[in-house]
Order: structure tokens, then C-alpha cells, then sequence
């Protein structure tokens, strides 16, 4: 009985000091004493920064060979912008925001926007739209897809996402076939299984008023690679770029968008884009920024 009351009366006096010592730490911990040490993760760097386009969305139906494309990114960073054909620059203000002008390539076209600090890509965004110059209306919109059904009165087109999408059409509709020579076609020399392009108005019911119907190829990919950083040598033949990453060895095609190499200086900060295979950059435009 004796060795029960001195185990009770251990354990009690075990647990009492355990309780008090908690009660200790936490004291100190609301006292906020000089003896605490707060421990600090330091976050990770994000290196994507927002780019965002404020006044045109996918598949929007631009009508003008000039298109300008506004948008918001990081403060004082440099923005390129690229088709299948050509390549744009320009630069953000202090509050990052931009505007750059491109020409459309074709009806149904892809442009490639990147964000480049310094020589650091920190974000890129991609927007595909549809280019018509046979229809003015300010609000036109654009049913993309695979032609499911065909009747006197509606086409009717799959999207890539899988949707099903009706378009309206009337004797008034326009027909044009742009896979080879661009020609006017009529309703009849339409099928089912061709990739179109509709284009007119959205109703409340979410049927498009059909304007224009344009049969071509699906939309292609704009394939662009961009490398920045500070030019470290250059010959008639090739330059070297240091990046962020690496230095990267570019050999220099018979003609580029941009200054000539004798209008660069070792240590200019240049922006390169073009195309990038495992082995081999192909350049297509040279921005250099001092």
C-alpha cells in the first residue's frame, strides 16, 4: 500500500512539472521576451509574374490588318509578341502596362506573348483569333470546330473542348474556302467533317447569326522561343548570349529582324526570338536594349 501512495505521488508531482513548464513557455510566448527566437521560412522566389490582355479573349473576331493587343504585366519589363510570321516589342510602363500593334497573318491565327525582366522569361500567354474583313460589326463573335451536321438552316461544329455549337444561316450567309486558293463556295461544297471557322452574332439562346463561313485548316501553333541575356562575343557567323541558365551559342541566319552585328556591343543586354529544335536556334528577330 505504501510503495501505491509514493508511485501516485511521484507521478502527480511528474506531471505537475510538465504542466508547468507548458504554462511557462506560453507565458513567454504572449510576454513576447527577447529569449524567444522566431524562426523564418524564407519563400521561394515566384518566377511567374501575371500577363493578362484586357481587351480582346479567344477567338475574338478582329476586323483591321492592324490589331492591338492591351494588356498588363510586370512594371519596366519588355514584352514580345509573336505570329507564325513576324515577331513584336515594346515595353511596359511603371504601372505594367502595355500595348502593342501586330498584323494578322491569316483568318484564324495564334499570337504568343512573353514577359522578359532583365534576362530572366517570367510569364507567357497565348490568345487565338479569328481575322475577317468582310463583315463590320463590333460584336461579333466566332464558333471554331469540326462541322458535325449540316442542314438549309444551321451549321452545326464540335470544338476541341468537345462542345456542340449551332450557327444560324441565311441566303445572306457568305461561303469561303481558304485552303487553297481562296475562293466563294457555296452551302453545297461544305461537308460534314470540315474545319470551319463561323462568324456573326451570338443570340440570347446562344445560336450565331451567321455572317461568314470560312472552311480552312486548324489553327497552328506559334512555336517561338525567346533567350535574353547579355551579349558576351559576336562574329559575322554567330553570337554568344549569356542567360540566366547558360550561355547559349546562336548561329546567325542570312537575315533577321533588328539591328546588324556591327550596331551591337559586347555586354548590350539583347532579346532573341526564334525557333528552337535540340541542337540548333533559329533566329528570326534581334532586340537589343542598353
Amino acid at each position: 500500500m505504501k510503495k501505491e501512495v509514493a508511485f501516485a505521488i511521484l507521478a502527480g508531482v511528474f506531471f505537475g512539472l510538465v504542466f508547468a513548464f507548458g504554462v511557462w513557455r506560453l507565458a513567454l510566448k504572449f510576454r513576447g521576451g527577447n529569449n524567444i527566437v522566431y524562426r523564418q521560412t524564407t519563400p521561394k522566389p515566384v518566377l511567374n509574374s501575371p500577363l493578362t490582355i484586357s481587351n480582346l479573349n479567344d477567338f475574338d473576331v478582329v476586323t483591321q490588318s492592324g490589331i492591338k493587343i492591351i494588356g498588363k504585366s510586370k512594371p519596366e519589363s519588355f514584352i514580345t509578341a509573336s505570329t507564325l510570321l513576324e515577331d513584336y516589342f515594346t515595353k511596359t510602363n511603371p504601372d505594367g502596362e502595355f500595348e502593342i500593334e501586330i498584323k494578322a497573318p491569316s483568318n484564324l491565327f495564334e499570337v504568343k506573348l512573353t514577359t522578359i525582366d532583365g534576362n530572366n522569361l517570367v510569364a507567357e500567354k497565348k490568345i487565338n483569333l479569328v481575322s475577317s474583313e468582310k463583315i463590320e460589326d463590333a460584336n461579333l463573335s466566332a464558333f471554331v470546330g469540326t462541322i458535325t451536321d449540316i442542314t438549309n438552316e444551321t451549321i452545326q461544329i464540335k470544338t476541341k473542348n468537345g462542345e456542340i455549337l449551332q450557327g444560324a444561316i441565311t441566303s445572306d450567309t457568305n461561303y469561303q474556302n481558304l485552303l487553297n486558293k481562296p475562293q466563294t463556295v457555296k452551302l453545297t461544297d461544305i461537308a460534314i467533317g470540315d474545319f470551319a471557322v463561323l462568324i456573326g452574332v451570338v443570340n440570347g439562346n446562344k445560336v450565331l447569326k451567321t455572317g461568314q463561313v470560312l472552311i480552312t485548316k486548324d489553327i497552328e501553333e506559334v512555336k517561338t522561343e525567346v533567350v535574353a541575356g547579355k551579349l558576351l562575343s559576336k562574329t559575322k557567323s554567330q553570337i554568344v548570349v549569356e542567360t540566366a541558365e547558360s550561355q547559349e551559342k546562336i548561329t546567325l541566319p542570312k537575315s533577321w529582324k533588328g539591328p546588324e552585328i556591327k550596331e551591337m556591343n559586347t555586354g548590350d543586354l539583347i532579346i532573341l526570338v526564334g525557333t528552337k529544335t535540340t541542337d540548333k536556334f533559329d533566329l528570326r528577330s534581334i532586340y537589343v536594349i542598353r
